[in-house]
């Protein structure tokens, strides 16, 4: 169930890092946001279904954030009332995240957290479950910490997006899973739980375009590797890019009304 601690270590340790740069990002930027969450939300729509189940909550919830990163979200629910714990099992992360946001975080595992006998009206985890390699054993980690009628919410890619593949998400040993709807339902009937799904596929983020992102996820073969094969971070070397591709993102991504109508 427990990922490789080394790997989120390397990955911590350079805020640089291709597809995790922007978390650092967030962490920064959130610190003097009026309003983080929906911040968040509108820069990236993997945060919209935090913000559906709660806009409609009135009460404070104890939630607990599993893999909170650099504790962006986290804060952002905090600053909206709520009593929020993040933890992380990358050292690197959960000092960023004490240093600029407060005493909330802690490092662990959710299965050593679930030892300490606190309950959650609501556990959280984004882009997550994909990570471990025992994910069924991490539904029930998250329950041992629920209370009674307490929610799991769990965003993960979707394999059904793209049906027919094999495998067309980040490779191992970053993520170790590709869940589809099925998989859900299968491990909710496991553990006699309620299962729904939020569909947030007209919800984008400032720089999403979603029939892009669909056209270019369908036609990749493969995604580049992050790593060195002794472990070291790839070095990754972002080329200008072309007058065309500049004019295309002006009209399809900057320009709102295309970008809307795409999504």
């Amino acid at each position: 169930n427990k990922p490789d601690e080394r790997l989120y270590r390397l990955i911590y340790s350079n805020k640089s890092t291709l597809g995790y740069d922007r978390y650092h990002k967030y962490a920064m930027a959130v610190k003097s946001q009026k309003d983080p969450l929906t911040f968040l939300v509108r820069k990236e729509s993997t945060y919209y279904p935090v913000y559906w189940l709660l806009k409609t909550i009135k009460r404070k919830l104890r939630i607990l954030e599993v893999g909170c990163s650099y504790g962006y979200l986290s804060i952002a629910l905090k600053r909206m009332g709520h009593d929020v714990t993040g933890i992380d099992i990358s050292k690197e992360a959960i000092s960023f995240a004490r240093q600029n946001f407060g005493e909330y975080f802690v490092q662990s595992d959710i299965a050593s957290f679930s030892k300490q006998g606190k309950k959650f009206d609501l556990i959280i985890a984004i882009e997550l479950i994909e990570h471990l390699a025992e994910p069924v054993h991490f539904i029930s980690d998250c329950m041992k910490l629920l209370d009674s009628g307490g929610r799991l919410l769990v965003i993960t890619p979707n394999k059904d997006y793209s049906k027919g593949s094999i495998w067309q998400t980040d490779l191992p040993p970053v993520h170790t899973v590709w869940l589809s709807r099925q998989s859900f339902i299968s491990i909710s009937k496991k553990f006699g739980l309620n299962v729904s799904f939020v569909d947030f596929s007209n919800v984008s983020g400032d720089r999403e375009n979603k029939l892009v992102e669909l056209f270019l996820y369908r036609v990749a073969k493969s995604f580049a590797p992050i790593l060195e094969s002794d472990g070291h971070l790839v070095q990754q070397k972002m080329g200008q890019p072309s007058l065309f591709r500049n004019i295309a993102a002006l009209f399809l991504v900057d320009f709102a009304p295309i970008r809307l109508m795409c999504n």
